[in-house]
């Protein structure tokens, strides 16, 4: 009988994660893992989602950057939107919020995010990445979504159709 070494897979998994982990920022330790799922829509259509989260601490909270992972959505199919503080809106710009104020403490923050499936009848997943400079880590957001068939206003490539 062959012996196997239990340990090769979680010691294989924690040197990656010393290696990734420094270039996080913030020590790179995620700190909370949400799952937001949208509504299954036709395919081209788009939903806008609002994700509410809050400062519940007695401190400002600096977010260095938010970005959805690329590697999780290789055909762009959610995309973030802005980041509302208050009154105060910010922009993604190529798809990413960077330089946000501080968010001040007892502060409900917004992310707004749109899911717009150009493939008919697909699931979808991909997760929104939120780096905080204070406290330190980041805070990751599963976005899942589902297409059914296309909606009758697009053809094949969600161009609309010409009546």
């Amino acid at each position: 009988m062959k012996k196997q070494n239990v340990f090769r897979v979680p010691l294989l998994g924690l040197l990656l994660l010393m290696v990734i982990a420094p270039a996080c920022g913030g020590g790179g330790q995620v700190q909370g893992m949400f799952i937001s799922k949208f509504n299954t829509i036709a395919a081209c259509d788009q939903q806008v989602k609002l994700l509410r989260m809050r400062n519940d601490t007695d401190k400002e909270m600096k977010i260095l950057g938010a970005t959805i992972d690329r590697g999780t959505d290789p055909d762009g199919n959610f995309r973030l939107v802005s980041l509302f503080v208050g009154e105060q809106e910010y922009l993604a710009d190529s798809g990413a919020i960077e330089n946000a104020d501080p968010i001040p403490p007892n502060t409900t923050y917004t992310w707004k995010v749109i899911f717009n499936p150009a493939d008919e009848n697909g699931v979808f997943e991909a997760t929104l990445d939120i780096s905080y400079e204070s406290p330190p880590g980041v805070v990751q957001v599963v976005l899942e979504g589902a297409s059914g068939a296309l909606s009758g206003a697009f053809n094949a490539t969600c161009e609309p159709n010409e009546d």
